[in-house]
């Protein structure tokens, strides 16, 4: 009986660490847009994503995690949780949240419109007040 339930809790904690791990996914700082930004990295919702491209498109790319605290509302703690889960080059990655039905030729997306430089001002100042 012992070993039916060591088993069990050996293989349930098994599935639960590879699922986590698939689960992950690395995203391109400079090429990805807030929602992607904001499902993909821990601690970081859709304001504070949105002012992480905001201030990309006014000032450039990063270069590295630790020119992330220049964003409003981003510390070294939240830089440090995320470095792992963060590339700032290649191609950006596909979001994680685009799923295709069976039975599905085309996916119905929302179209993403580019971000000007004037609605970059706006959102960075739209995340100052909040």
């Amino acid at each position: 009986m012992f070993q039916k339930i060591t088993r069990v809790v050996v293989v349930s904690l098994l599935t639960l660490v590879s699922s986590s791990l698939f689960a992950a996914q690395l995203v391109n700082i400079n090429k990805a847009d807030a929602s992607t930004i904001a499902e993909n990295l821990n601690g970081i919702g859709s304001a504070k994503a949105k002012a992480i491209v905001a201030y990309r498109v006014l000032h450039g790319d990063f270069k590295n995690a630790d020119e992330l605290i220049k964003v409003k509302g981003v510390g070294m703690k939240l830089v440090d949780r995320n470095k792992d889960l963060i590339s700032f080059s290649g191609k950006p990655e596909t979001p994680v949240s685009t799923p295709k039905l069976a039975g599905s030729t085309s996916i119905n997306k929302a179209t993403v419109q580019p971000v000007t430089k004037k609605d970059a001002k706006a959102a960075l100042k739209e995340s100052a007040s909040n």
